[in-house]
């Protein structure tokens, strides 16, 4: 996915940009939980966003710790 330092889009191939986006996320008990402010990479020509692998591992972190019994929570992401 990177081209001379610059991440590409892996459907269309152009620059992915770095943008903040609110993003859903259903967890095991079919709940879902909206993480707002989520640093994503995103594609501006198909809309495709990408989350780097220590995103990925916050937002994991972030799921186990909201507790059960809500069926939409809106947490922040926090860096």
């Amino acid at each position: 996915m990177k081209m001379n330092n610059e991440m590409t889009c892996r459907t269309c191939g152009a620059r992915l940009k770095p943008v903040r986006a609110d993003l859903p996320f259903r967890r095991e008990d079919n709940s879902v939980v909206i993480v707002r402010g989520l640093p994503v990479m995103r594609c501006p020509q198909c809309s495709v966003y990408f989350l780097e692998d220590r995103v990925i591992t916050k937002v994991q972190k972030l799921l186990i710790l909201i507790k059960n019994g809500s069926r939409l929570d809106v947490v922040p992401y926090a860096a």
